[in-house]
């Protein structure tokens, strides 16, 4: 599967077009036109081979997305921009950002939901039964470890369960981009690599700095599938042995426990 996945960079090289008349007096009017417009593009689509180079979403949206139905990774033109990426920034600093983003969207393929798609995009149950029991005891481990985190002077605990996937995806990309990074340090030594190691990870960090209203937090805790932005960052690089030898975390530490959570 992971073989077969398309990838898609930029932005769609030829918008689909439905055209619809625009009226600079009649905005209500406008809209109703334009999402009649879209319903025409789509029904355009029912009779049309699934393309896994079908874009969703525009080049100027700052995102990258995998889409189970097609097996299908996008990285839109926007992302590929500074801070997440640039030729100027050392290697380890893309693999930390860019790099870890698109083996989160990698990753996306076999976590809890991607993993019931087959290759083809198709819905189906392509595991053994073991595999499949085996990546339910790794997953309940790290949706426990979620379900631990808690957030404000109440104790607001993030919801693991909600969260699996997006954590799953962020515990593998991490993992994805390390293993990208280390190929390409094959010939450095070993003072460069620790250096590269930190950067990297001090990079993947980074992705995750923002600042929010508590009661906006509140909600996106009980909406958003994502786990907020502090816990998506320590969640990961806390499960990570890599992580933890490189910035000496003593062993038993929140940031080197004795029992780590690895599905991929």
């Amino acid at each position: 599967k992971a073989k077969k996945i398309a990838l898609n960079v930029g932005g769609p090289s030829l918008p689909e077009q439905a055209p619809f008349r625009v009226d600079p007096s009649d905005y209500f009017g406008n809209v109703i036109r334009s999402i009649s417009a879209h319903m025409v593009r789509q029904a355009l689509l029912l009779d049309r081979p699934v393309d896994p180079h079908r874009w969703v979403m525009l080049s100027t949206q700052v995102n990258a997305q995998y889409n189970n139905g097609v097996n299908a990774m996008f990285a839109s033109t926007a992302i590929l921009q500074e801070p997440l990426f640039s030729h100027d920034y050392v290697i380890s600093r893309n693999f930390g950002s860019i790099g870890a983003i698109m083996g989160h969207e990698l990753t996306h393929g076999f976590d809890d939901m991607g993993s019931t798609f087959n290759s083809s995009g198709g819905r189906d149950e392509w595991w053994s039964t073991d595999s499949r029991t085996e990546f339910n005891t790794r997953a309940d481990c790290l949706k426990n470890l979620f379900n631990g985190f808690t957030f404000f002077k109440d104790g607001t605990h993030v919801r693991g369960q909600h969260t699996l996937g997006e954590n799953i995806a962020d515990a593998g990309g991490l993992k994805v981009a390390l293993m990208a990074l280390n190929s390409s340090l094959e010939q450095s030594t070993a003072e460069d690599r620790e250096d590269a190691h930190r950067t990297f990870f001090t990079s993947y960090g980074q992705l995750w700095c923002s600042k929010a209203r508590e009661l906006s937090t509140q909600m996106n805790i009980e909406e958003d599938v994502h786990a907020p932005g502090p816990f998506r960052a320590n969640g990961a690089v806390s499960q990570n042995e890599d992580f933890a030898r490189v910035f000496q975390c003593p062993p038993g530490s929140p940031m080197n426990p004795l029992h780590r959570c690895t599905v991929w």
